[in-house]
């Protein structure tokens, strides 16, 4: 919320310049205006490069083996970024890919488009180039970056998944909604497509761990709660320093010894006022609650007419009148008779 306010509105103008906490003052205009144009020329480019050389080194193999079939398309990746597009230029053929399929991204070029501007360049360019002639060619050399997802059908009211024992199943369980989506045919019958209303991306969490052992220096802080050095023994600083003792039990004279320094369920340091103002925050934020609460303002509301949204914030915080329950206690008679219903149906 803090940030997308700063977006809209900025900073006001006022406001105080921290130097010495570290923030710098703003650039002015002329600052600006007096760049180069070598300057301006490099902010334009996407330094893709300097990208790629920073994770070279930490993604270098020290031992001499050969790595797995994903480990080493994300090597031959990086190696694209070290080939120039051309002899006559600088340009890496990583950082050509890249560019274009952003212009593909922002100005949402088709894919025959896509591979027409392809042909074209490529005919301008020298014998012997880089590029690659169609869309296909260039995300096979960036799909290194790709990571795996597994996609699942799901019903549209978030009732359940169509995998494993319901992967055949064309309509949900419990609500009996259609999994794919439904057009009428020429006989007015509804009829199911092949395309699903709602699905479900999967991310697998071992190729994502994988790629961290990648790096020797990412691998070393993954492995740093069992190899690391502590500097301070006496302090837990990982959860792996946790001994496995069992967990502190508390007797019942304890428990009530804490239990006395609230009153009523009240934390002594807040008012009956902002607990229930809390509390009433909390409950009416659960979808599970919304039925609870329009039953209560239906009880509690007895003049005509239907309670304006202000009526209802009122009715939930105060209550419909003098010695009428608020919404939180109310809530709260309603949890301890269901409690007691369910006690004497199970017993």
């Amino acid at each position: 919320m803090m940030m997308k306010h700063l977006c809209k509105f900025g900073f006001r103008p006022a406001y105080t310049v921290w130097v010495y906490h570290g923030e710098t003052y703003p650039a002015r205009e002329s600052d600006i205006c007096q760049s180069t144009e070598d300057e301006d020329r490099v902010a334009e480019i996407d330094r893709m490069d300097e990208m790629i050389d920073d994770v070279h080194d930490d993604y270098v193999s020290v031992e001499e083996e050969d790595p797995e079939p994903t480990a080493q398309a994300f090597f031959q990746m990086l190696s694209a970024a070290t080939q120039p597009l051309h002899e006559h230029t600088q340009v890496s053929q990583l950082d050509a890919i890249t560019r274009l399929l952003a212009v593909k991204s922002q100005y949402a070029i088709s894919i025959a488009g896509f591979d027409a501007l392809l042909n074209v360049i490529c005919a301008l360019l020298p014998q012997g180039h880089k590029l690659p002639a169609n869309l296909y060619e260039a995300k096979k050399v960036l799909s290194a970056l790709n990571m795996p997802y597994e996609k699942i059908d799901a019903c549209p009211k978030n009732c359940m998944l169509f995998r494993k024992e319901n992967t055949q199943k064309t309509h949900c369980d419990n609500c009996g909604e259609s999994r794919y989506v439904e057009v009428e045919d020429s006989n007015g019958h509804k009829k199911q497509l092949t395309v699903a209303k709602k699905v479900l991306r999967y991310l697998p969490f071992i190729p994502r761990i994988q790629r961290l052992y990648m790096s020797e220096s990412q691998a070393k802080q993954m492995t740093w709660h069992k190899n690391g050095h502590r500097y301070h023994t006496d302090k837990i600083v990982h959860p792996a320093d946790v001994s496995n003792e069992p967990p502190l039990r508390l007797s019942g004279q304890e428990i009530r010894a804490r239990g006395d320094s609230t009153s009523r369920g009240v934390p002594r340091h807040r008012t009956r006022e902002e607990w229930n103002a809390a509390m009433l925050y909390v409950l009416t934020n659960l979808t599970e609650v919304d039925d609870y609460i329009g039953k209560f303002i239906d009880e509690e509301w007895t003049r005509r007419g239907v309670p304006t949204r202000q009526q209802q914030e009122n009715i939930l915080r105060n209550g419909a009148g003098r010695d009428r329950p608020n919404f939180v206690s109310w809530f709260y008679q309603q949890v301890i008779s269901l409690a007691q219903t369910l006690l004497i149906l199970y017993a």
